[in-house]
């Protein structure tokens, strides 16, 4: 953390508990349905598909809501980032998705 700007540890400590929350939610959520793929378990598309609901919610807050923007503090690279983030757990719930549509998943 010694690397940020003031600035930038000021957005970073300043989420809500709401936020903290959504952000776990969507880590440890998209950790536990990769899990369950592996595992071959029907419950990875609907686990993935709250980790990605719940990265949307965290991301309202960082580009939308707080009152110091992401982007503003971090560069327009988290943008990138971000979309790229979200291309990637959107692949994963559509692939958890066909697989339990096909019959891989039960």
């Amino acid at each position: 953390m010694s690397q940020f700007t003031p600035e930038q540890l000021s957005f970073f400590y300043g989420f809500p508990l709401w936020v903290d929350a959504a952000w776990a939610v969507a880590v440890w959520f998209s950790v536990f349905g990769s899990a369950l793929i592996l595992l071959r378990s029907k419950w990875s598309a609907p686990v993935l598909g709250i980790s990605l609901l719940a990265m949307v919610i965290t991301s309202i807050h960082n580009f939308l809501l707080s009152s110091i923007k992401m982007h503003d503090v971090v560069g327009i690279e988290a943008i990138y980032f971000t979309v790229v983030i979200f291309i990637i757990a959107l692949a994963v719930v559509i692939y958890a998705r066909r697989l339990v549509a096909k019959g891989p998943l039960s």
